[in-house]
């Protein structure tokens, strides 16, 4: 099987749902982005969120994402980011899923193996 890092985009149960979904299948701690700490995830020992004030807007969002895949551009394996709300899913980003570093797995059906 190939191996992948999965990146989960909120704080909040879909997250929690999310990461308990990837620890079930492959025992894994999954990392996830938010705009801040919700209580779902608050205390959850299978997800790790880094804190990004201001991550559901523009311009922090597109600050961070071009933060992030400079970061993982060496990364070993596969970066599969997914957005968990409607506020990383919203389509105010247009033009901005172009890199191959990162995969971004959109709510919107067209943007589903977008490049980020």
């Amino acid at each position: 099987m190939q191996q992948f890092t999965p990146i989960l985009l909120g704080s909040d149960i879909n997250v929690y749902g999310m990461a308990r979904s990837f620890h079930e299948a492959y025992g894994i701690k999954v990392q996830a982005w938010g705009a801040s700490t919700l209580a779902p995830t608050r205390y959850s020992k299978i997800v790790d969120i880094e804190v990004h004030p201001g991550l559901t807007e523009d311009p922090e969002f597109i600050k961070v994402m071009r933060e992030k895949i400079k970061e993982y551009k060496k990364h070993p394996e596969p970066v599969i980011l997914i957005s968990c709300g409607d506020g990383y899913s919203d389509a105010n980003f247009p033009g901005f899923y172009n890199s191959s570093h990162i995969s971004f797995m959109h709510d919107f059906p067209e943007m589903r193996g977008s490049q980020l």
